[in-house]
């Protein structure tokens, strides 16, 4: 049953991602996907892997290099690892092809789960660009948060916690809806992240 909700999961991941890289192909520029994204990660993360024999999170270098880069031809997304400033651990992705960071981003979530490391991702983060009706190049994040296994639009207004503009979200979430993107519709589990490191 859990190899079924995993693919489910994956595929519903995958279809999302999709549709939000094809507004940015042809929505002109009212929403443009910036080159970074973060995977948001436990610092205990774990993986069986023969090079790092399970060592923490700092030390997984070589399994990113290894399924990132794994043949010739790869996409060769970019991508580092960081502690925030809240003490949060990160994997960067870096690409300007939203096509290709979001195969990246796919391809490690999907290896992290073949290794049962699953449960060491907390989520991820999209940064996007938005110009639409009364927003002008504001930065926007999409969270997908893997507890609930859904998106929503995150607005910051500063460092601060608990600032955040819920106007300019609900917007976002309306004509990300109206494009079919899939979104968590109890807004009461649109936890922000301030301090997001890109």
């Amino acid at each position: 049953m859990f190899k079924l909700f995993s693919k489910n999961f994956l595929d519903d991941l995958w279809a999302n991602l999709q549709i939000l890289a094809s507004i940015d192909d042809f929505q002109s520029n009212e929403v443009i996907i910036e080159s970074k994204s973060g995977i948001l990660i436990d610092a205990l993360l774990k993986i069986n892997y023969p090079k790092i024999k399970n060592k923490k999170v700092l030390n997984i270098n070589d399994f990113l290099e290894d399924i990132l880069y794994d043949q010739k031809e790869s996409l060769r997304t970019k991508f580092e690892l960081i502690e925030d400033s809240h003490n949060m651990n990160w994997i960067i992705l870096n690409d300007e092809n939203p096509h290709n960071l979001f195969s990246s981003m796919y391809t490690v979530i999907n290896a992290l789960l073949l290794n049962n490391s699953i449960k060491s991702i907390i989520g991820f983060v999209i940064k996007l660009t938005i110009n639409y009706r009364n927003i002008h190049n504001e930065t926007i994040y999409l969270i997908y948060r893997m507890d609930t296994k859904s998106f929503y639009p995150f607005c910051p207004t500063s460092e601060e916690t608990g600032e955040q503009n819920r106007e300019k979200e609900n917007l976002i979430y309306n004509y990300l809806r109206e494009n079919k993107f899939k979104l968590e519709n109890n807004k009461k589990k649109w936890l922000g992240i301030w301090g997001i490191p890109f």
